[in-house]
């Protein structure tokens, strides 16, 4: 559905909903128990949709009588046609200067919530749950729309962009209370990049339980180390070729150690050039700040459309000390260097890395995501608490073992089987072999009895005045003595505890087979 809302240039109704269903085989949901909201309904944004560029929709399944009542909000990721979407992306995901697109998913989902409220029965409303898919952008936003209003049940964000601090902290009073107490200042810019990480980490730590990063590996989004951004959420799954090298990051400069020239006869210039480069992405982020702080994105739109000639618009927009800042810090960055960025090892270097994975751009698209989600493997990832290592977990090694475990109660209950045949079934039939034996050998002794009391030892006078007559013994051999089975009862009852215990442990392994490090996680990141 998140693929069909924009990729296929599809607005969703019931009948494009009702028809994704069939073809994956999901026939009991039925189209009067679903309701369709768009962002660019008449009676929201307006046809014309938000002037943020932020394109939402959510549908809701609810049947009383099959109980079920949930509802999915999908937020739409960048349509390059939409220069809204990458004015977002730059004053907003980047910066983090401009809360539009996400403040304008807050009113759609109050706006959708009260709908649904109204529509309900009051004993059904607290059992709406929510879910929440998001592509790239839309990633972005649904993630950052689960951690402010804290009611998802489960998030997924798809080959999404990161959340950015300043605006979580901007937006989310309660954050920004919780940074404040923890860092001892209001400005959270004067924290370093790990520390806000980790406060909101720790903030959002009941909510990330509920976030999955699912993504291509490779994909050119996710490594780039965006100031004041992290991903919430306590597992990553990857899909696509692990072997796949990770895309460049643009925002961490090459170390320029690559020509023998710079090494030789320049071995200085490597670390200048990385100044640079660094000082180069300063002033853009900065310009990019103050774009943001100053202007709506639907304001840098009108700017671009009016000056139609891009970003010079807004530069020439730009009161006279910004302009002579912005003007120094991109000039040094372009000039000081010596011959300009042609000459600066740094943005060479990472221009050659970006050329060279240039085959890696399409792995950001949701097609592809969906098809090698669809038809690879799965690499899961959870997250270390307290910082941002992912560990890997190997759900095949989750899955070995629980057929492990079933094979062993397998054992045991053939075990079990076999005890209580041989005491049902060779017990008696030894008993019956041994009783024929015996009754053999004694019938022998009574037929020959004067011979068996003369081996024994018995002898007597013909005189004497009592002698035996003849030898019979007792043989009275039922019911078999409880000793002969007591042994064997105690081993069955042994195996049979063993069994029930180890049915129990199974039971409780597959209801928390996909949660197991979910809740370890949880726990872990409580003690800390």
């Amino acid at each position: 559905m998140t693929r069909l809302q924009y990729e296929n240039g599809e607005i969703f109704s019931k009948d494009t909903v009702q028809e994704l269903l069939f073809k994956h085989e999901i026939t009991d949901i039925n189209p009067e128990d679903i309701s369709i909201y768009n962002s660019n309904s008449k009676d929201f944004f307006g046809e014309q949709g938000s002037p943020s560029g932020f394109d939402g929709a959510a549908i809701h399944v609810y049947n009383k009588e099959d109980k079920i009542n949930e509802i999915y909000y999908i937020a739409r990721g960048t349509e390059l046609s939409q220069t809204e979407d990458i004015i977002y992306n730059a004053i907003g995901v980047t910066a983090g200067a401009s809360n539009d697109q996400i403040l304008d998913a807050t009113r759609f989902y109050e706006h959708v919530e009260k709908k649904i409220s109204e529509k309900l029965p009051n004993e059904e409303r607290s059992t709406l749950e929510r879910f929440g898919d998001g592509h790239s952008l839309g990633g972005h936003i649904i993630v950052s729309l689960a951690l402010i209003n804290k009611e998802f049940s489960n998030v997924r964000g798809l080959n999404d962009a990161p959340v950015n601090l300043k605006q979580m902290a901007n937006i989310d009073a309660d954050f920004n209370r919780f940074l404040i107490s923890q860092a001892e200042t209001s400005n959270i810019e004067k924290l370093p990049d790990d520390q806000l990480e980790l406060h909101a980490r720790e903030f959002y730590a009941d909510e990330a339980q509920n976030i999955t990063h699912v993504r291509v590996k490779g994909e050119p989004l996710y490594p780039q180390l965006i100031p004041n951004t992290f991903y919430a959420g306590n597992k990553i799954q990857y899909v696509g070729d692990m072997n796949t090298p990770e895309f460049p990051n643009l925002f961490e400069a090459d170390s320029g150690n690559r020509g023998i020239f710079h090494n030789l006869f320049m071995p200085g210039k490597p670390i200048f050039d990385k100044f640079v480069y660094n000082q180069s992405l300063n002033a853009a982020m900065n310009f990019l700040g103050y774009v943001g702080k100053n202007n709506s994105v639907g304001d840098v739109h009108n700017k671009l459309v009016e000056s139609k000639s891009q970003a010079v618009g807004i530069y020439n927009g730009l009161p006279p000390n910004q302009r002579i800042q912005l003007g120094i810090g991109t000039g040094a960055a372009m000039v000081v260097g010596g011959f300009g960025v042609l000459s600066n090892s740094a943005f060479v270097n990472k221009a050659w890395d970006i050329y060279s994975a240039r085959e890696q751009f399409d792995l950001h698209s949701i097609s592809t995501l969906i098809e090698q989600y669809k038809t690879g493997e799965i690499t899961t990832y959870h997250l270390e608490p307290g910082t941002s290592t992912h560990i890997l977990v190997n759900q095949d090694i989750l899955y070995s073992a629980l057929l492990s475990l079933e094979t062993a109660l397998e054992e045991k209950r053939e075990a079990v089987q076999e005890l209580l045949s041989y005491r049902e079934w060779e017990v008696p039939e030894l008993a019956f072999e041994y009783r024929e034996k015996l009754n053999g050998f004694m019938s022998n002794k009574e037929a020959n009895w004067a011979a068996f009391l003369s081996e024994a030892g018995h002898s007597y006078s013909k005189n004497a005045l009592y002698k035996p007559t003849g030898v019979t013994f007792r043989r009275e051999f039922d019911p078999l003595s409880h000793q002969v089975n007591e042994n064997l009862d105690h081993m069955i009852e042994l195996y049979q505890q063993d069994s029930r215990e180890l049915e129990s442990i199974i039971e409780s392994y597959k209801a928390t087979i996909d949660v197991l490090f979910d809740t370890d996680v949880a726990l872990a990141a409580r003690i800390r």
